[in-house]
């Protein structure tokens, strides 16, 4: 994995490695209980009833759990609107049905059994981020981008938050990343119904194919602008039909988290500083503290330093990710800049995208060169050692190319 060629030319090898990596990553918390895969999901009492369950899972006492229990009970039973079911309430019906690709999945998964869906949603992660981590390598080939792009990509610290929760993330940015993907070999077919899966997925991919229309339609490409606008059809139809059957606008209950530019980024940084961002105090809480600080900071500076590729960068891509980068702007501290674990999920697909637009000219800025040239030098290691081998098989080979037996004339030696 020290160049893209290498990358490119070997993408399963590198998608291998990838998922052993966060397999390792994820087994100690497996390991606290006891493998049970239904601890991912953090269940809490508040909203499943343990003793109405078709199969026993590991829920927490005095807990409301978190978003993963929702897809869950999807996963249980994708096409049962009945609420509460099998024990499970889910709080905001419409928008948690929104996203219904990955708990459809998870059900197809695992065969409808509810003993298996606990498993089955990790599995369906873990495929995610085998999928994320090929289809980076083959856009890497595909649009010629640096070494550092996929390795970026896979080292999202979202990645990790969404196995250890069952939510939506990891499945999403693998369907944008397919579409992409299509999309740039012009298969505009393919492309449509990946587009399309991955607005089911999760509601925010619709800002990136809507990026890609606009694009499109003020390039006077009317026929990619037709297709790409097509693409969000299923997403509004189903939007519409829950909407029906619940009485409720799916996106309603997101809309108390916006706020004005910036101000959720920098009430973030104010309550981290002077307020009680973290509930633990002393070291625990100072701890949390800093680690929130870092990764905030952080993603500013990413998007600072994506934002600059938007004159140099490849068009339709800035195009894809200005909508990603502008939502993100206007997150309020009480939506997922409340934690780290809120903030680097929702963050998920502005990384995928911006990491893309870090193309061969940012490969030579003062940010990339160190990895650049830290590749370049394994790279001409690991030539230099081949080049050495070759040359001693030809000196074996003889000069006609036939080796030469032990004690025969003109035998060389190579001590």
């Amino acid at each position: 994995m020290t160049s893209a060629a290498n990358i490119a030319a070997r993408p399963w090898q590198f998608a291998l490695v990838a998922v052993l990596i966060y397999a390792a990553a994820i087994t100690p918390a497996l390991l606290r209980h006891g493998f049970d895969p239904s601890a991912f999901v953090v269940a809490g009492d508040q909203f499943i009833d343990p003793s109405q369950l078709p199969s026993p899972i590991y829920v927490r006492p005095h807990s409301s759990g978190y978003d993963g229990q929702f897809y869950y009970r999807l996963a249980l039973a994708p096409f049962d609107f009945r609420q509460p079911l099998y024990g499970v309430q889910i709080d905001t019906p419409a928008y948690r049905m929104q996203r219904i690709v990955y708990p459809v999945l998870a059900w197809a998964v695992s065969l409808a059994q509810p003993r298996l869906v606990p498993l089955a949603l990790l599995l369906v992660n873990l495929a995610g981020i085998t999928a994320i981590a090929v289809l980076s390598a083959r856009l890497t080939r595909r649009l010629e981008l640096p070494a550092i792009v996929p390795i970026a990509i896979m080292l999202w610290p979202g990645f990790l938050v969404t196995l250890t929760h069952d939510t939506t993330e990891i499945v999403s940015a693998a369907f944008v990343l397919a579409a992409l993907d299509r999309y740039f070999a012009g298969r505009w077919l393919t492309f449509a119904i990946l587009a399309a899966v991955a607005m089911l997925a999760r509601e925010t991919a619709a800002l990136v194919f809507g990026g890609l229309f606009v694009y499109e339609a003020l390039s006077r490409n009317l026929w990619r602008a037709v297709i790409c606008g097509l693409t969000v059809v299923p997403f509004l139809i189903w939007r519409q039909s829950l909407t029906m059957i619940w009485h409720a606008v799916p996106s309603a209950s997101a809309m108390d988290v916006l706020n004005w530019p910036l101000v959720g980024i920098v009430q973030a940084f104010t309550g981290i500083l002077f307020g009680d961002y973290v509930i633990p105090t002393g070291v625990r809480g100072l701890i949390l503290r800093g680690y929130a600080f870092v990764s905030i900071a952080f993603l500013v500076a990413f998007s600072a330093l994506t934002a600059s590729r938007i004159v140099g960068g490849r068009k339709v891509l800035v195009a894809a990710w200005l909508p990603l980068v502008a939502l993100m702007s206007i997150l309020g501290v009480n939506g997922p800049w409340v934690e780290p674990i809120g903030f680097f999920r929702a963050f998920t697909e502005c990384w995928i995208i911006g990491c893309l637009l870090l193309d061969a000219r940012f490969a030579q800025s003062r940010f990339a060169m160190p990895a650049g040239n830290a590749g370049r030098d394994l790279d001409r290691r690991r030539l230099a050692c081949d080049d050495h081998d070759q040359l001693i098989q030809r000196h074996k080979a003889g000069p006609t190319g036939c080796r030469l037996e032990p004690g025969a004339a003109g035998r060389q030696n190579f001590d």
